[in-house]
């Protein structure tokens, strides 16, 4: 027992282990580099932020955008100072989130591209006062495009009830006609929207209590007491091409998740993976599709890497994505690990991404940072590459609990199996830790098992055998990290296999 309960340094020491061993070649590269200005208005400074790119049905690639110039604004309206308060925003911001100027114009920007993004066109223009709708955009199967956006910023008037609504224009973003009210009375964001294979709409749009006077919560990003989240992020779908939403579903239950991003899997069922941008933690969630529609799985840690805030899958399976101020990076275990893509400069602010039809990726982003209008000199590029991948193979760690010989009764001795790609990987080194119960840390096993012909390592507890206290329980984990050098494979964690030490035998439970 005393080599089991050797030290307390647990979970940090869980963490050190789990960190993927450096290699002289890097896991992935980029090629193909192309960085470029795409929109830099002539006003300068300029205000073009924010841009997200999608494909219609054909294929064409489109963006879309907020811009701010010097222009009469009829669409103005003066910012009541107790509505100003609550926004809980720096001088001078409500020109950009409240459209509070008579004297500069907001509008909605979309660019078409036929040619992978080599070349763009303007094809509408349209004055807006909703600069905080950013990133949901999607083109319906007739090629209409689809934007949700809230209005909940400029809900002035306190017996309003601010809506997230769903807009679509058929002349590629000239006009724009209200298709469904998606959600009333909450200050809800749409962030993400998607067009699912089978044509369903997906959205993606945290949500809270309304604030402002006479509203639930007197400051955005306030709170009551008691409360321990404000914000849910929130799911929405439509099967008919946004007319109608279910919804809302919630996504990563009692996690800070104001800004996560999702992909479809091949399977139909979808990916939602957060990152640390806005304080949130790296976790992932699986929505799983069924006949009842969209059912949320377990949100499950992250074990390696750093989570890109913008996500693409691309045909060939691997999931890629960016960070604002940081590294690219892909993954190809379902975001299990990540491994930054090694050849490209930093992103810059507030990324979104697709997949080209030759294989290339697009990263579209913005200089600049949220900041109001000519506070500085904002345009959108975007940055255009291919990626070799030499990723680690994903591995499978599974923790069982064995039986006695006569199979009767279970044992204190367990077994963990290390697969890749189904097949047992032998001559591995296993890592193994336990909680007891009455026990206020973990223990780390300091002998490390070595996997059999079977990919199996054994680890034997029968010193609890001894135990007399009915309630004494405990837990076991493993874990599986690659040798210093070996980069063909990637790290995993087992399931946590908890169990009390006193054991009974089929005859004793049935008597």
């Amino acid at each position: 027992m005393n080599s089991i309960l050797l030290t307390a340094a647990f979970v940090t020491a869980g963490i050190v282990l789990l960190t993927t061993a450096s290699a002289a070649a890097p896991f992935a590269q980029a090629t193909e580099v192309e960085v470029k200005e795409v929109y830099h208005p002539e006003e300068r400074p300029a205000f073009a932020t924010r841009a997200v790119v999608w494909h219609d049905p054909a294929g064409n690639l489109y963006m879309g955008f907020p811009e701010k110039r010097r222009a009469p604004n009829p669409l103005w309206e003066p910012v009541p100072l107790d509505f100003w308060e609550s926004m809980g925003l720096p001088i001078k911001y409500h020109i950009s989130f409240c459209d509070g100027s008579k004297d500069i114009l907001t509008e909605r920007v979309v660019l078409k591209s036929t040619d992978d993004g080599a070349t763009w066109t303007e094809t509408g223009r349209s004055p807006t006062r909703l600069i905080n709708a950013f990133f949901a955009w999607a083109c319906l199967s007739d090629g209409q495009i689809i934007h949700v956006l809230n209005d909940s910023y400029i809900a002035f008037d306190p017996d309003y009830e601010p809506e997230l609504r769903a807009e679509v224009s058929a002349n590629g973003g000239k006009t724009w006609q209200v298709q469904a009210v998606i959600m009333k009375g909450y200050c809800a964001g749409g962030y993400r929207l998607r067009r699912m294979s089978d044509g369903t709409l997906v959205l993606l749009a945290p949500y809270g209590a309304a604030f402002g006077p006479g509203r639930v919560l007197k400051k955005r990003g306030g709170g009551r007491p008691h409360v321990r989240s404000e914000r849910t992020c929130g799911v929405f779908v439509s099967q008919d091409e946004g007319r109608t939403w279910s919804g809302p579903q919630t996504a990563f239950p009692g996690v800070t998740a104001p800004e996560p991003d999702f992909v479809e899997l091949p399977s139909g069922d979808l990916l939602f993976l957060n990152s640390k941008v806005q304080r949130g933690g790296q976790v992932r969630q699986y929505f799983h599709k069924t006949e009842h529609g969209f059912v949320p799985g377990a949100v499950f840690n992250v074990v390696s890497g750093t989570v890109p805030e913008c996500l693409v899958l691309t045909r060939s399976g691997l999931l890629v994505g960016a960070v604002r101020g940081g590294q690219y990076s892909c993954s190809n275990d379902e975001g299990a690990n990540w491994y930054k893509i090694e050849g490209l400069p930093n992103c810059r602010y507030q990324p979104y991404i697709t997949e080209l039809s030759d294989g290339r990726l697009l990263c579209v982003w913005y200089i600049g940072g949220d900041y109001f209008f000519a506070q500085d000199d904002q345009w959108i590029g975007t940055t255009t590459f291919r990626v070799e991948a030499n990723l680690p193979q994903p591995t499978r760690l599974d923790l069982s609990r064995e039986l006695n010989e006569a199979g009767t009764k279970y044992v204190n001795k367990y077994v963990a199996t290390l697969t890749c790609g189904g097949e047992p990987l032998v001559g591995k080194t296993v890592h193994f830790a336990y909680n007891f119960r009455y026990n206020t840390y973990d223990a780390v096993d300091d002998d490390p098992k070595v996997t059999d012909e079977k990919g199996q390592a054994r680890v034997d507890l029968s010193f609890l055998d001894a135990e007399t206290n009915i309630h004494q329980s405990y837990g076991v984990r493993a874990w599986f990290k690659p040798e210093d050098g070996d980069s063909s494979l990637g790290p995993c964690r087992s399931n946590s296999y908890g169990a009390y030490a006193m054991t009974m035998s089929a005859e004793e439970l049935n008597p």
